[in-house]
């Protein structure tokens, strides 16, 4: 049986294990990511990557690739609402409305006063490969891996997977125990209003890696973050209690 003695331990390889690898490294921190899975998903939820996520991603080089994989800006301006995608009902198929979103029409201004790095689309059975792939070239062997839908006119589909998934607004009532720490999903769970779920965790993972970093090297004490009145606690507590 081997036996590996490591600093750091990621317990998950999904999007927020495979940040926390990427981060760990350019951070010159040992750790190991291991997941149950085979391979990465193929459910392309979390999708959305907002503007605080893609400023860690351009921190630590990852923007120019998520952006080029990603949906183009003019394409994500505005977001409908319909009563299905699909189906020729009396109900179906019909507009509700419109809106501006992720920087389109008249939320431009603010959200390039807010941030440098514009928001982008990508799901999660596109962006797991690609940060697995910087994970792994960062890092190599650091990591390690052994629902029903309308048919639209036209478009022959085959279901590959379900996935089960409740709606929840649950947070931990503290992200850390002795030497083990919370992040991700594992600490948090939003509505998916504003897509607030993946970015969270990206967000946990950026503030995490570097207190890690500081406290492997010695040049801080070991009580960071200190839980539970840790930032990314009262985050998620924001997160999980907006309407």
């Amino acid at each position: 049986m081997e036996s590996i003695e490591i600093p750091v331990l990621i317990v998950g390889g999904g999007g927020c294990g495979l940040c926390l690898s990427i981060l760990c490294a350019d951070h010159g921190v040992a750790a190991l990511a291991v997941e149950r899975n085979q391979t990465t998903t193929d459910h392309p939820r979390a999708h959305i990557l907002n503007q605080r996520t893609m400023e860690i991603f351009r921190q630590h080089g990852l923007a120019d690739e998520v952006y080029r994989q990603g949906t183009p800006a003019a394409m994500m301006e505005r977001i409908s609402f319909r009563t299905s995608l699909g189906g020729d009902g009396p109900l179906d198929r019909r507009l509700i409305g419109d809106i501006d979103g992720y920087g389109g029409g008249a939320l431009r201004a603010c959200y390039e006063a807010d941030s440098a790095c514009r928001a982008t689309n990508l799901p999660l059975m596109q962006r797991e490969p690609l940060l697995r792939g910087v994970a792994e070239a960062r890092a190599p062997g650091s990591v390690r891996f052994h629902h029903e839908l309308l048919r639209l006119p036209g478009i022959e589909l085959k279901i590959h997977k379900i996935g089960r998934w409740d709606v929840e607004g649950v947070v931990a009532r503290r992200y850390r125990e002795g030497r083990a720490l919370l992040a991700g999903d594992a600490a948090h769970r939003h509505p998916p209003v504003s897509a607030p779920g993946l970015n969270t965790a990206f967000g946990d993972a950026h503030n995490l890696v570097w207190k890690r970093a500081l406290v492997l090297s010695g040049k801080a004490s070991d009580a960071i973050p200190k839980p539970p009145e840790s930032s990314r606690h009262a985050a998620s507590r924001r997160v999980v209690a907006f309407p």
